[in-house]
């Protein structure tokens, strides 16, 4: 609910915290534990076989926006998959990286609403 500027799911009624939930997906790009510690860079086959995988969610879900929490991930996806120039897509640090704050925190929240908004969704 963060990502609509609610701070929680109290101030929602049923009916719209179900209707966000008929519209949203997650999803972890890497289908494999990229590492044991924090800052680890996938290796050249775990990026490999992330990109089929990915494609087909794409393919089966038709996103009109894509978040992406992971900035590493995001430029990668930016410059890898022609199908998501014509996606609204939002790039934010991942909440458990350097740099993650209340104000990074608010910035997302108005980037994906702008997002939101630019592809028509409500």
């Amino acid at each position: 609910m963060i990502l609509l500027g609610v701070h929680t799911a109290d101030n929602l009624q049923w009916s719209e915290r179900k209707e966000i939930w008929d519209h949203v997906a997650f999803y972890n790009y890497f289908q494999s534990f990229v590492g044991d510690t924090p800052r680890v860079p996938p290796t050249a086959q775990q990026w490999r076989e992330a990109e089929g995988p990915f494609r087909t969610v794409l393919d089966e879900l038709k996103p009109k926006v894509v978040l992406v929490l992971s900035r590493r991930v995001g430029y990668h996806l930016v410059q890898t998959e022609p199908v998501l120039a014509d996606l609204e897509v939002c790039l934010a640090r991942h909440p458990s990286g350097r740099g993650w704050s209340s104000i990074a925190k608010r910035e997302i929240i108005r980037d994906f609403q702008d997002a939101v908004r630019k592809a028509g969704c409500h």
